[in-house]
């Protein structure tokens, strides 16, 4: 079971169905350094510390 499938039954929605059309969508890439999505701080931003404190 992916984990899409899992979302799926959790949640009761499905997380790969286009909003606009509702038509199955697919993956095709996987972002996986923390800098192609903008995380290049290694502590958390001053909002973030209040949360967490």
């Amino acid at each position: 079971m992916d984990v899409a499938e899992l979302l799926r039954r959790i949640f009761e929605v499905d997380p790969l169905a286009c909003p606009r059309c509702g038509q199955q969508m697919r993956i095709v890439a996987f972002i996986t350094e923390p800098r192609a999505m903008g995380l290049t701080g290694s502590t958390p931003s001053s909002t973030e510390r209040t949360y967490l404190a």
